[in-house]
């Protein structure tokens, strides 16, 4: 056996308007200043472009995004997370680091017919690795990559897609972005990402379709886009991989599709043939699945209203979903309310159970399902089960194996993929059979409808001192006579927004958490053309992720009064994509007052909302008697009452509010039952400050997906 050892608030109740949603579903809305101590999560997720020192594209490192994982060792135990956005250099390997492509078949001649035949024999995917300077300088560099070529084989054997993918690799006590593994860490993986229209993405898989199976999977998938619980379905991420096999994109930039390096301060087993080493870890178990990853073996659950569906999540569902309701059932983007709350894969397929495996015995069958849990945790496993989402439910928490896609493996265990893994690859675009081909770029598909802010004469309001500001850029267009940006010249998918000063001082805007390259610029001037640009930036200057962090920040001067007028636009890659998604515009003045304001207390008009914003009581017509609804937060709340939605606990993921196209965050649901009512509340956040006039803000609601039958509005008056 090859080795290697090296004071609380309150609020009071104005106003109530009922309306009906479809499903009999009624909702009593009272608007009030209602504080909760749950709050909505977020995430950035990362896209990255990597500059060289002259400041150009890199070509190499060249991408729209990048999923990054990190390899923890605790206990016996090896756990895989995303990265956090410190982490991501970590995983992404040094531009001067060439590396050098392997050509020689380093198994040993015992094992040649591992690569050389199976399912696919001479039609397979080809996985060509690079061997980055640290393993090329490793005195253990043939068993290492025999270990990774084993790894490659365990999908290549399968996968007969003609696409070739490739992927760096490295081992030693230094991290592939260089500097040493931190501790604890026993390696970090990355692999390329691109977004694309939801439209194309359904228009190829189903061309793609090798079976009938699959295509009657395909052709059940959502029209329209995908309905989610949080977040964005009219977009989808792909990795570069399987995005090459279904024709979703036609760059020839040359790229690495993936990164992996291992930490060699720690002992793994390098051969699974003869069973683990108690205390070793298995080394092709860990790099078979980190490849899998890079395979799109991905979920962008958790990143709450920044949240875009993965190819994976088009079939992460909650449990009872049947296969009349795939269609239009919601996908599940959130992290689990519990470590209790199930999200599971569903395509109406059967699949097979596993035990789980012991350093004394390997997995075997125990029983059909056609639900295959999954981890809940969100992009860092700290919420939910504690598992990262990008994961199939850890086993030794459901008690069931389902894959080497498993977010855990314990030391002295050996597991290789199961039929789980490779159908789940198959449903997202790979083919298993040779029957598929690689589809011709989607024709066209119907563009995503233009944001509510595209233009600069609708230009979304941005109200006060601080806050943040939701949207999107797809579909977004460059008027005639628009100004280029100074950042990015080219660029084409500008939204605007406006903003008064309340008073003067120094002011930041910036679009951390949104997830994809963004270039940002604030004017002053009432129209297109008499614009003066006073403050610009592409990418943030983060110490803690250098040149490597997209989104962009700019701090200037405000004086009291003054309009500023906001661009938010994509980076032009050159037309390698990576210009859209999903908005996150953060901002805050420094010592800056509001001017009070209230809310028109009540109306005639049926559809007009009343809420107030400094109030000092509840009163009917209910009941509040749970401190959770209060908290020092002194921001201005809307509590809907739902009844006939029947929940006996708390479910964040149940209604989803905008205000106009914001998405609010929805802070707290669940029984109402003290109040005899046997309604359910819901408490959404409003923004902060919000500004004079008729109908600025019209809510939509929907609860499960199912949209409310009109669309009430808040009126709001000055002090």
């Amino acid at each position: 056996m090859a080795r290697n050892s090296p004071n609380p608030s309150s609020a009071r109740a104005i106003g109530a308007l009922r309306f009906r949603a479809s499903r009999g579903l009624t909702l009593l809305v009272a608007f009030g200043l209602l504080g909760s101590p749950f709050s909505a999560l977020s995430r950035v997720s990362e896209s990255k472009r990597q500059t060289n020192n002259s400041g150009t594209p890199e070509s190499r490192q060249t991408a729209t995004g990048v999923d990054s994982f990190i390899i923890e060792a605790a206990n016996g135990v090896i756990t895989c997370r995303e990265a956090r956005a410190e982490e991501v250099p970590l995983t992404l390997p040094r531009p001067d680091d060439r590396g050098t492509p392997i050509t020689q078949n380093y198994l040993p001649k015992t094992q040649w017919t591992i690569v050389s035949t199976g399912e696919n024999a001479g039609t397979p995917l080809t996985i060509n690795l690079i061997a980055l300077s640290q393993l090329n300088s490793d005195p253990n560099k043939a068993t290492v990559i025999a270990a990774f070529q084993r790894a490659a084989a365990n999908w290549t054997a399968r996968i007969k897609s003609p696409t070739t993918v490739t992927v760096n690799i490295d081992y030693g006590p230094n991290s592939p972005g260089g500097g040493a593994f931190p501790s604890g860490v026993l390696g970090a993986t990355s692999s390329r990402t691109i977004q694309v229209d939801y439209a194309g993405v359904r228009l190829n898989l189903n061309a793609s379709a090798s079976s009938t199976t699959e295509a009657n999977i395909y052709a059940a998938l959502p029209n329209g886009s995908v309905p989610v619980d949080t977040g964005n379905g009219s977009l989808v991420v792909a990795s570069r991989t399987v995005a090459r096999q279904l024709g979703l994109t036609t760059s020839t930039t040359p790229i690495d599709d993936a990164t992996i390096g291992f930490n060699s301060n720690f002992t793994f087993d390098f051969n699974p043939d003869d069973g683990i080493t108690p205390g070793q870890t298995d080394f092709v178990a860990v790099a078979t699945h980190e490849i899998g990853h890079a395979l799109g073996f991905t979920s962008g659950a958790g990143a709450g209203a920044a949240s875009v569906v993965r190819l994976w999540d088009l079939f992460r569902f909650r449990p009872g979903t049947t296969v009349s309701t795939f269609p239009t059932a919601q996908r599940i983007m959130s992290i689990g309310a519990s470590s209790t709350d199930p999200q599971v894969y569903f395509t109406g397929q059967s699949f097979q159970n596993f035990s789980r495996p012991t350093s004394s015995s390997p997995p075997s069958p125990i029983g059909t399902t056609q639900e295959l849990g999954l981890s809940t945790g969100g992009p860092s496993g700290s919420g939910g089960d504690n598992r990262q989402s990008s994961h199939w439910k850890a086993d030794e928490q459901s008690l069931i194996f389902v894959g080497i896609m498993d977010p855990t493996i314990s030391s002295g265990v050996r597991i290789d993929p199961t039929e789980n893994d490779f159908s789940a690859l198959e449903t997202i675009g790979w083919d298993l059979t040779g029957n598929a081909t690689i589809p011709p770029p989607p024709p066209a598909p119907p563009p995503p409808p233009q944001p509510a802010n595209d233009n600069f004469s609708d230009a979304l309001t941005l109200v006060g001192c601080s806050g943040t500001a939701f949207g999107t850029d797809a579909g977004a267009t460059k008027e005639t006579g628009e100004p280029n940006n100074a950042d990015s010249p080219t660029s084409t998918r500008s939204v605007w927004y406006k903003w008064q000063a309340p008073s003067s001082g120094g002011v930041t805007f910036d679009t951390r958490g949104s997830n994809f390259d963004t270039v940002l610029e604030v004017f002053t001037g009432s129209s297109l053309t008499s614009l003066t640009s006073i403050a610009h930036n592409d990418d943030t200057e983060d110490p803690t992720t250098p040149e490597r962090d997209v989104s962009s920040v700019v701090t200037f001067t405000a004086t009291q009064g003054t309009t500023y007028r906001i661009a938010v636009n994509g980076f032009d890659n050159n037309s390698d994509g990576g210009d859209a998604g999903s908005i996150k515009l953060n901002w805050t003045e420094s010592s800056c007052a509001e001017p009070a304001r209230f809310i028109i207390p009540e109306s005639s008009d049926p559809n007009v909302i009343a809420a107030i914003d400094s109030v000092t009581f509840v009163r009917g017509p209910f009941h509040i008697n749970n401190p959770n609804n209060f908290s020092s937060n002194q921001r201005m709340r809307v509590m809907f009452l739902i009844f006939g939605l029947g929940l006996t606990s708390s479910d964040t993921s149940a209604v989803t509010v905008q205000a106009g196209s914001t998405p609010l965050p929805v802070e707290n649901v669940g029984p109402l039952t003290a109040a005899g009512l046997g309604a359910t509340y819901v408490i959404v956040l409003l923004p902060s400050g919000l500004s004079a006039g008729p109908a600025n803000f019209p809510l939509n609601v929907s609860v499960r997906g199912v949209a409310c039958s009109n669309s009430p509005v808040l009126q709001i008056a000055g002090p």
